[in-house]
């Protein structure tokens, strides 16, 4: 009787059962997505402490550690595993930040958080594709990726420039003296560069040279913002910024107009009589056309003649345009039109075009309006063109309570410190600020108060670095960066792929 095959006979079908390599596959497919567990957690905290770093929190410092658990988390990864990781740091980050976003619609919230998300997930994705072939060199060229990112995002119709990591140290003013070099970017760069200091610390073998070379640039850096930010300037003339805290769906009513233009005139009339030279109006604060037939410009002028006055309105005719005009001694010395729009918010507006800021007996005066302020653009140009300060008129009533104010407000921080001028910031329902050349806050007021607000301002005192030469620091980190990747799209990255590539 021939003997019965052995259980490891290749006669056995039992060999041949297709449950086996289903079992590995499922078992190493599982492994990696058990791997990503602690990876993902990382991304998440990345993402709620970039949040913090920003009004309402507004824990600027935490900025400098915000991208380590994502830098960490990135390591030995896919540049397609590290994107995802990034997006959903992303997700989280701009989900929080911009949730007064959800007060014009929550699918507008999704959209927008969508697509601000992939911004992070494209720095991950960038950091892991050098470090395919050159992971040290990766790590220090991070800070450039942040800016070349952030860079990208601030260009075109749809920018938004909102969560620029330099702006979160608007209330950081040692570090933020930074930007009168090379603008919020070199801010930004620094920031990230605090954060590849943190992570090679962490990682073994530390690199003591590159580390102690970075360090030693950041920490010159600092000394010098310290040193910069206690600068003694003079005092200058007193300016005032009007908040009238009219409700914006009021801006438009027919009824109220009368009490809205004797609001206005009652709070010139204050600032006048306390001593303001300059005294500016928040955004679309007369009610009505400033010129034209039957234009208010005349009577606007006449309520405090003696002083320099930016008057606001929404110019209505065969266009429509948001406006400022400059009035002193009780005529019109230049006029300024909104010239960069909030995409689909403003469809209807006529944008204005660049103009020279307007002379004064104070001196020449830039205006940005409103979402301008975002931009460092307008108020460079006008810096470069002999402004001696920078004024922004805003309606920030539309974001209610929310932290929407706060993070626009701090704008016009980061404008000042690059452009070394005082802005005077006039908010309809707050938060209006005089700002000196420092970042210092002069004077605030805060949401939903009506009111004068009045201190002395610096005139221009100096020229910065970043006034004189613009903006080459993205320039240099779109170069430096596409570079780099265009360096290693032809390399084949180096050593054997990873388990987790084999499983994606």
């Amino acid at each position: 009787m021939p003997a019965a095959p052995s259980a490891s006979s290749p006669a056995d079908p039992a060999t041949h059962a297709p449950a086996a390599p289903s079992a590995s596959l499922a078992g190493r497919t599982g492994t990696a997505a058990r791997s990503l567990w602690l990876p993902s957690a990382l991304a998440v905290l990345s993402g709620l402490l970039l949040f913090a770093a920003f009004p309402p929190l507004d824990r600027g410092l935490l900025a400098w550690v915000a991208l380590v658990p994502l830098l960490l988390a990135v390591q030995g990864r896919t540049p397609r595993v590290a994107f995802r990781l990034g997006y959903l740091a992303g997700w989280v980050w701009f989900g929080l930040l911009l949730s007064w976003i959800t007060l014009f619609g929550i699918a507008t919230w999704v959209v927008l958080v969508a697509v601000m998300a992939l911004y992070p997930g494209l720095f991950a994705w960038a950091v892991q594709h050098l470090a395919r072939r050159r992971p040290h060199a990766a790590l220090w060229l991070a800070p450039l990726l942040w800016t070349a990112v952030e860079v990208v995002r601030a260009e075109g119709p749809l920018a938004f420039p909102w969560g620029f990591l330099g702006v979160s140290q608007h209330r950081v003013l040692p570090a933020l003296q930074l930007a009168a070099l090379g603008g919020v970017h070199l801010v930004s760069l620094a920031v990230v560069l605090g954060n590849v200091l943190v992570v090679t610390l962490v990682r073994r073998p530390v690199p003591w040279r590159p580390l102690v070379a970075a360090g030693f640039l950041l920490a010159a850096g600092l000394l010098v913002g310290t040193w910069r930010a206690g600068w003694a300037r003079p005092a200058g003339p007193v300016a005032a910024a009007l908040q009238p805290n009219v409700p914006p769906l009021l801006k438009g009513d027919a009824a109220t107009r009368r009490a809205q233009l004797d609001r206005m005139r009652e709070l010139t009339v204050r600032a006048a009589r306390d001593g303001a030279a300059l005294i500016v109006f928040p955004e679309s604060a007369v009610p009505v056309n400033l010129f034209g037939p039957g234009g208010a410009v005349a009577a606007v002028a006449a309520w405090a003649p003696e002083r320099v006055v930016v008057a606001t309105s929404l110019e209505v005719g065969t266009t429509a345009q948001n406006s400022a005009a400059v009035l002193a001694g009780g005529r019109v010395w230049g006029r300024y039109a909104k010239r960069r729009l909030v995409p689909f918010g403003e469809a209807g507006i006529t944008p204005g075009r660049w103009t020279d800021p307007v002379a004064t007996p104070l001196g020449r005066v830039g205006v940005a309006v409103c979402y301008e302020s975002a931009f460092a653009l307008p108020s460079l140009r006008a810096a470069q063109r002999g402004a001696a300060v920078l004024v922004v008129v805003t309606n920030d009533g539309w974001f209610g309570r929310s932290a929407g104010p706060a993070q626009h407000a701090a704008f016009a921080v980061v404008r000042a410190v690059e452009t070394g001028r005082s802005v005077v910031r006039a908010a309809n329902t707050g938060v209006s600020a005089l700002v000196a050349p420092s970042g210092r806050i002069v004077e605030s007021l805060g949401l939903f108060a009506r009111g004068t607000l009045v201190g002395r301002v610096p005139l221009r005192a100096r020229e910065t670095l970043f006034s004189r030469l613009g903006d080459w620091l993205s320039w240099l980190a779109l170069a430096v960066s596409g570079s780099a990747l265009a360096a290693a799209a032809r390399r084949r990255p180096a050593g054997p792929a990873t388990t987790e590539a084999r499983a994606a």
